[in-house]
């Protein structure tokens, strides 16, 4: 096995990398072991955010399905013997306006058919249950579970109760970051940052950039000073993220953003997608269009550089700065599912090929 692939199965092992939880804080602590053997300087930025923690079983039609309490639904102890049952479906991007509707729909409708409980089977390509990212809200009234899609029928016929917990309590989270720079340099830095966390062993949605990301800082760090940002919070709307960007007042010689499914087989190919966005112009966004046409990836360039509706994951939170930026991301069958697993996902070759295209695109940042 390649050291990327490496690890792309270390993260996935560590366990479901949620903000705040115990696996967060060894993906983290794990991580600055390693940047620290690379020579990185290394610091951690602490953040607080209300966390949400639920659980959530089936009863009757429901029995043996699993059942993932939708983020911030609702709190305290809840039992339905007869749930309304619906379905949440999902753009390619998992927009996440788009998905908010739906939820609020889904609230409506349940408490219009008198139902205490709502169960969404989630309609996305591997049938499985999707999680949804969801910023911290007011918990609502109605407690919304969320199935597997493939369930959906199961759960039609005939009455699917549920048992519902949860509670919002206070917690705690880590930024890591690490700059590769000698301690004279005067040079802004290039920024390089991707999320650390999200939902389930996440292997291509986190583990193929935070592979990327450790191998290319090192490799650019050879040309200009850079500043590797790995954030926690991303499925809380990019909370760890926003902190890093609201306290960060540096000058940025550029942004590399590597978003989701980055080395993903399916991702890069007709079942997935992959996009990416740069503001360069002339020569640096052909030099990018160029490097990762290999991929089949072609960038797009915004009309409004400085919009964030413009932009892609948390590169969203830099565009306003207006740095040359590039932002890679992508989705895939296993996307946001528990079946996000190395072996399944992604191979040494993959990530080798997707280091290679981005480190070339980067260049156009550092030109």
């Amino acid at each position: 096995m390649s050291e990327l692939f490496d690890i792309v199965a270390r993260y996935a092992d560590l366990g479901d990398h949620r903000t705040g939880t115990e696996v967060d804080a060894r993906t983290v602590d794990w991580l600055a072991d390693v940047l620290s053997g690379q020579g990185a300087e290394v610091s951690r930025q602490a953040f607080t955010f209300p966390k949400f923690t639920g659980h959530a079983v089936g009863t009757g039609s429901a029995e043996g399905v699993p059942l993932e309490p939708l983020y911030y639904s609702a709190t305290g102890d809840h039992q339905e013997s007869e749930a309304f049952v619906t379905s949440i479906s999902f753009n390619d991007h998992h927009g996440d306006a788009a998905i908010e509707r739906q939820v609020r729909e889904i609230a409506r409708q349940a408490q219009a058919s008198n139902a205490a409980i709502a169960i969404a089977a989630t309609l996305c390509a591997s049938g499985g249950l999707c999680a949804i990212n969801r910023a911290p809200v007011a918990p609502g009234k109605v407690p919304i579970c969320l199935a597997p899609g493939r369930a959906l029928e199961a759960l039609g016929a005939g009455a699917a109760g549920v048992r519902f917990t949860a509670e919002i309590s206070t917690s705690r989270a880590e930024n890591l970051i690490a700059l590769f720079a000698d301690a004279s340099s005067e040079v802004p830095p290039l920024v390089v940052t991707t999320p650390v966390s999200g939902w389930f062993a996440c292997a291509g949605e986190r583990g193929t950039g935070i592979a990327l990301a450790l191998a290319l800082a090192q490799e650019l760090a050879r040309q200009v000073p850079v500043l590797l940002v790995m954030t926690s919070g991303h499925e809380l709307g990019y909370f760890g993220a926003a902190r890093f960007v609201e306290s960060f007042d540096r000058p940025v010689k550029g942004v590399l953003h590597l978003g989701s499914c980055l080395a993903d087989k399916t991702a890069l190919s007709e079942d997935g997608g992959m996009w990416a966005v740069s503001n360069l112009s002339g020569a640096g966004f052909e030099r990018i269009a160029s490097a990762l046409a290999a991929l089949n990836v072609v960038p797009r360039r915004p009309d409004e550089p400085t919009s964030p509706s413009e932009w892609m994951g948390e590169s969203e939170l830099w565009a306003p700065r207006g740095a040359p930026m590039l932002s890679i991301a992508g989705t895939s069958r296993s996307f946001h599912t528990a079946e996000d697993v190395a072996e399944r996902v992604t191979s040494p070759e993959l990530l080798e090929q997707v280091r290679s295209c981005v480190l070339a695109g980067a260049q156009a940042l550092i030109a």
